[in-house]
């Protein structure tokens, strides 16, 4: 199975669509037109066709940014305002290939870089680069550790010197360096069966330092979280392990004590939460999107929570993205947004913003059919407090889950599912018509991912659907493939029993149809099934009478209609169930309704209407009123009534109707009815 390349296409406004692959400066236009109100915004910062990545970002006084990484090998120092528009950016590089991921805004309002550069040897060194406050070097410097070496923290010390952190082979190591750059000490934690690897380092209020990583003092494939406090003569406070897996951030809290977060045994995002002594105060694992997920940031926010940056990873496809967890200051998880960007672990940060939003930056990569990297730009994001703002919808284009037909109302059914966290505001329902695809309805992202046709007629013609996304900055997304329904019919076989052709579902794969019958609508039973390439089948049945068929195509994996940011969910949906069709014998599907003697007049409907019917024998009578999306809006009789002709009045002022169409939906005993009514 193919999958589509990321494209994004931005509707016009003539209703015509522009594809967009690859081309930047479009997604900065529409991100910036839709962002400037809000003060949160979605970059996907793009300079050709050159590779690009943002590590790690800090607000500067002007309350833009500043962001380090990488570009096309060289080390990557860019300056945006507060809504993201790149003001400057240098690149700096030592002729062996070099990139950054930390920095630090220095006493002299300059910058500090760390990072890794390369050598004429094809070794690793560690990089620093110190800048003035426009990005000009003042100077770098690279040291050995031992030959495979990359920085990733740094800090500035109490005496305008620098602390680095970070990882050699098996072995994490803290460098201390003066003003200039040069050489003060360093120690080394690496044994011949213990390793090290340290990611983060904090400045912490006693002028000491605390630093996290992973730690594995059994020599096994197993790590656990380390923290180590540190003081400026390289000598250790405290070193404390906690639960298996790997540290990547950490930051002093405002209790005086730290938290860290990272990946867990199984996975899972982990936050651990201690004293100011390391002492575990408690921790907790967070699964919240895919197989995997690791924190890789985290910044304590001005409710006393925190914001942590996780990473998600799919295996099948191989994909993953950003997103943010917000939790409270004992760890419960308030709520966890999914966003656009696609990155490396060790790419990522996140800051609490000068109004109290969330900014963090990655880099997105755009991926052809066969998930290759095509291309990789800076990715950043600036939200509300609450993880929400405009963001534009970077994803494949959105497809169906499966249409079927409503057992409710006898309507074409089109249901999706709502990702958890995408960037979507509503969903276009596309239904094409004989002169091209048209929008038959709009469904809000907080309404269940299901929209009913109530102009189809599935015992007519096969019916093709697709849908769109609405972003949260107002963009529609083209929509992504279509679907079409299962149109059944039924006639008299030769030499008996009854032939039933149908045209084939499309939209997902399957490899087998049911056969349905039964002797009413409401009493259908499996009678055989047939694999998916066939389109014909022959009841050699003897009984006599009407009789009612369906067909179905079975979907492989359940899907399940959802909400975003609610857990309802529908479902689960197995199969796409086609038209019912009777065998012609008898009467037909309507003969219930002479059955009943239904009867409703008038119809189109100015004001009043009455409902008339005739029961041979006491029933249990249920009357709903439906609106055109399938929603019930109204109960019009629910109760028990003995034999004999019955009427009920629909007044559409009292009920508030608007003009358009409504479903009656009558039940009587077992039996229903459903017919249409047009409010004037």
């Amino acid at each position: 199975m193919k999958i589509k390349p990321l494209t994004v296409k931005l509707k016009l406004s003539d209703n015509k669509f522009l594809m967009k692959k690859n081309i930047p400066l479009l997604l900065l236009l529409f991100a910036t037109l839709f962002s400037f109100s809000q003060e949160s915004f979605e970059k996907i910062i793009d300079d050709g066709d050159v590779n690009e990545f943002a590590a790690e970002l800090v607000q500067t006084a002007d309350s833009g940014y500043l962001l380090c990484g990488g570009k096309e090998g060289k080390a990557l120092l860019m300056k945006t305002d507060r809504y993201g528009t790149v003001q400057w950016s240098q690149t700096y590089d030592e002729g062996f290939g070099s990139n950054v991921s930390s920095l630090y805004l220095t006493a002299d309002n300059g910058v500090i870089l760390a990072g890794t550069t390369g050598d004429s040897e094809g070794f690793s060194l560690v990089y620093l680069v110190k800048t003035n406050a426009t990005g000009t070097k003042e100077w770098s410097k690279s040291f050995e550790i031992n030959g495979s070496d990359r920085a990733n923290d740094v800090v500035q010390t109490n005496d305008g010197g620098y602390l680095i952190v970070g990882e050699a082979d098996f072995g994490g190591f803290v460098l201390r360096v003066n003003a200039s750059g040069d050489f003060v000490w360093q120690q080394v934690y690496q044994e011949s069966m213990y390793h090290w690897q340290f990611y983060q380092v904090d400045k912490t209020t006693d002028n000491n330092y605390i630093i996290v990583g992973s730690e594995n003092s059994t020599g096994t494939s197993g790590y656990s979280v380390n923290l180590i406090k540190m003081n400026d003569s390289g000598g250790e406070v405290w070193n404390k392990t906690y639960s298996a897996g790997y540290g990547y951030s950490v930051k002093q809290t405002g209790d005086g004590g730290f938290i860290a977060t990272g990946s867990g045994f199984e996975n899972d995002l982990y936050v651990v939460k201690t004293d100011a002594l390391g002492n575990e105060q408690w921790h907790e694992d967070y699964f919240v999107s895919y197989n995997s997920s690791t924190g890789y940031g985290i910044s304590e926010t001005i409710d006393g929570g925190y914001a942590i940056l996780f990473t998600a990873e799919n295996y099948d496809p191989p994909v993953g993205g950003y997103g943010i967890l917000k939790i409270n200051s004992t760890g419960a998880e308030q709520w966890n947004r999914y966003y656009s960007g696609l990155m490396d672990p060790w790419v990522g940060h996140i800051i609490e913003t000068s109004d109290y939003g969330l900014a963090m930056c990655g880099f997105f990569n755009w991926y052809d059919e066969f998930f290759s990297v095509e291309d990789k730009d800076v990715y950043l994001l600036k939200t509300n407090s609450d993880g929400t703002g405009c963001f534009l919808y970077t994803y494949q284009n959105k497809d169906i889950c499966m249409v079927t037909v409503d057992g409710a109302t006898g309507k074409n059914k089109i249901i999706w599912t709502q990702e958890s966290g995408v960037p979507a505001s509503a969903y276009n329902i596309y239904k094409m018509t004989t002169e091209d695809w048209t929008v038959i309805g709009t469904v809000n992202s907080y309404e269940l991912s299901e929209y009913i046709d109530m102009t189809s007629n599935p015992g007519t013609a096969s019916d093709k659907y697709k849908i769109s996304i609405i972003d949260t900055c107002g963009t529609e997304i083209a929509p992504g493939d279509y679907h079409k329904t299962i149109h059944l019919n039924v006639s008299p076989a030769t030499p008996t029993g009854f032939a039933l052709t149908w045209e084939h579902y499309e939209g997902f794969d399957y490899t087998k149809y049911r056969i349905f019958r039964g002797t009413t609508p409401t009493e259908m039973v499996q009678i055989d099934s047939t694999n998916s390439t066939n389109f014909t089948y022959t009841d050699e049945t003897s009984l006599t009478g009407a009789l009612y068929y369906r067909v179905a195509a079975v979907k492989p994996v359940p899907c399940y209609s959802s909400t975003a940011g609610s857990k309802e969910v529908g479902g689960p949906f197995s199969q796409s169930v086609s038209n019912l069709e009777d065998n012609g014998v008898g009467g037909n599907v309507d003969e219930i309704s002479g059955k009943f003697a239904l009867d409703i007049y008038p119809n189109p409907v100015d004001q009043t209407t009455k409902i008339k019917y005739v029961l041979n024998s006491q029933e249990q009578v249920e009357i709903q009123l439906f609106n055109i999306n399938g929603q019930k809006i109204h109960i019009l009789l629910n109760q028990k009534q003995a034999p004999g002709s019955h009427s009920i009045l629909l007044n559409s002022q009292e009920l508030k109707l608007n003009s358009g169409v409504y479903l009656l939906k009558c039940r009587f005993g077992n039996e229903i009815i459903n017919r249409e009514i047009v409010v004037l």
